[in-house]
């Protein structure tokens, strides 16, 4: 019983740290989109009032900071076009930053 008893604490220990250890992974991986988006927007006249075209969000497919922004929310390049009408949520042909956001 004592032996059964341990186990079942050291399973629920085990079971709070990989918890916390998915959770700091996603918070990391959150963060490391946003600045990777906001380099993307700085590099744009205007910073992070500009607005991006589709032209625009196509010649920063070879930027470093588009590459990791597509690998961190699972994107192949070859669908960026499907990414862009997606971000564009009024439909005015470019996206801001907050809705790159």
């Amino acid at each position: 019983y004592i032996a059964f008893s341990v186990l079942a604490m050291l399973n629920v220990v085990t079971g709070v740290f990989v918890e916390s250890v998915l959770k700091s992974r996603s918070t990391e991986r959150d963060l490391f989109m946003v600045s990777n988006a906001k380099e993307l927007f700085q590099s744009l006249e205007g910073g992070m009032h500009a607005n991006m075209s589709w032209e625009t969000f196509e010649s920063k497919l070879d930027a470093p900071q588009m590459q990791a922004f597509l690998r961190a929310v699972d994107v192949d390049p070859s669908e960026a076009r499907g990414l862009f009408t997606l971000l564009d949520l009024d439909g005015s042909g470019e996206v801001s930053a907050d809705e790159f956001l």
